[in-house]
C-alpha cells in the first residue's frame, strides 16, 4: 500500500517541524547567549516553518478537493 502524496507531505512538514523543535532547543541551550547565532537559528527556524507550513497548506487543500483517495 502506497501512501498518498498528500500523506507524503504532511509526514515531510511533520518531520520539518520537529527540526525545527531542535533548531529552537539549540538556541535555548547557547550559554552564554550570543545574539548573532540566536538570530541566525531563529531566522533559520522562520524559514523551515514557512517551507513546512506552505506544504501543509498543499496537502490540506487537495484533500479538500479530493485528491486524497
Amino acid at each position: 500500500m502506497n501512501p498518498t502524496k498528500e500523506i507524503v507531505l504532511l509526514e515531510r512538514a511533520r518531520l520539518g517541524l520537529i527540526h525545527t523543535l531542535v533548531i529552537l532547543d539549540a538556541a535555548n541551550r547557547l550559554s552564554p547567549p550570543d545574539t548573532v547565532d540566536v538570530n541566525s537559528l531563529m531566522g533559520a527556524a522562520r524559514d523551515l516553518l514557512g517551507c513546512h507550513l506552505e506544504e501543509i497548506d498543499s496537502a490540506l487543500a487537495s484533500i479538500s478537493a479530493g485528491g486524497a483517495k
